[in-house]
């Protein structure tokens, strides 16, 4: 598609929602993967304003981007992405802690639109380090950055300068609810996305059923999330104070001994897989803090698809 194609679609789908292009298009005409938003500044940093207006201005790229067929990556680490589950089912990927973005950040090739919401929080050496490199990737590789923040001066130069610089439009406010109306009616929900939709949707507490499950299917009860992440237990079969465990994972990125890419689960890559989960489910939220934080990994020998996750 052609960068007037490009923009004639944003325009139309803007201005349909009630916003004019001319409120939008700093934010959506230089953001759409194979725009042209000027010589030398192939990405876009949304600076200054209400914090509001820099989230409705990203939610609003990622609704246009995900309708434009684009591979689109959010991450969020002030706000645990709350503001982003609306778009969960069809994104590549959705971080929420330095480890998380570091991983995404690495594994993007593919043309793909790298949303950031509040870019400061990135600012480690080795997390920064990927942005710069994408940055530099630039167009040549079809990646996209899109960043916010609320201050341009904490900005490195290395970053900045491969960024134009806007300032957030009030007229983009629309819902968390209206935007996933929308994408419900006008993008397929395939069967990995309707998955993800479920899992997005599960709560600490939640009696669940996964497919295929073993042990003659036994139930499983939510002990912790986040908004990647679930851990989930149960009693072991034959035992009186056994407690099994397994953590589900909608955005898995590989493929590894024929299973993934896409939702699976597994146990933490320790010896054995074991982890001190509590007769009640406690310990469930340390698998969690643990995998947020990049101390440990799931084991890609245990790993397991899965096709059906039903709350009982």
């Amino acid at each position: 598609m052609s960068s007037h194609d490009r923009k004639t679609r944003i325009r139309t789908h803007m201005a349909a929602h009630g916003v004019t292009y001319a409120q939008a298009a700093r934010e959506c005409a230089s953001l759409a993967a194979g725009a042209t938003p000027g010589p030398g500044t192939p990405h876009t940093l949304i600076v200054g304003g209400d914090a509001a207006d820099r989230t409705a201005a990203l939610q609003a790229i990622v609704h246009t981007q995900l309708l434009d067929g684009t591979s689109v990556v959010v991450i969020d680490l002030a706000h645990g992405a709350r503001d982003y589950l609306f778009a969960a089912p069809w994104l590549r990927s959705l971080c929420t802690s330095v480890h998380l973005a570091d991983r995404a950040l690495l594994d993007v090739r593919e043309p793909a639109v790298v949303v950031v919401d509040g870019v400061d929080a990135l600012f480690t050496d080795r997390a920064l380090t990927r942005l710069e490199e994408k940055a530099r990737e630039g167009r040549s590789a079809g990646i996209t950055l899109v960043l916010s923040a609320a201050d341009a001066a904490g900005i490195p130069a290395t970053l900045a300068a491969n960024c134009q610089q806007i300032a957030p439009s009030t007229g983009l406010h629309r819902g968390v609810d209206a935007l996933r109306t929308d994408l419900e009616s006008k993008l397929t929900l395939t069967a990995d996305a309707a998955l993800v939709d479920s899992i997005t949707r599960l709560s600490v507490g939640d009696r669940i059923r996964i497919q295929p499950g073993g042990h003659a299917n036994r139930a499983w009860t939510v002990g912790a999330r986040s908004a990647r992440y679930v851990v989930a237990w149960r009693r072991a079969p034959f035992t009186t104070d056994g407690v099994q465990y397994t953590v589900i994972d909608p955005y898995f990125p590989y493929r590894y001994n024929d299973e993934g890419p896409g939702p699976l689960r597994s146990s933490l890559n320790t010896l054995g897989g074991g982890w001190d989960i509590g007769p009640a489910g406690e310990g469930c939220q340390d698998v969690v803090d643990g995998l947020e934080a990049g101390d440990w990994e799931l084991s890609h020998r245990r790993l397991l698809d899965i096709r059906e996750i039903a709350t009982i």
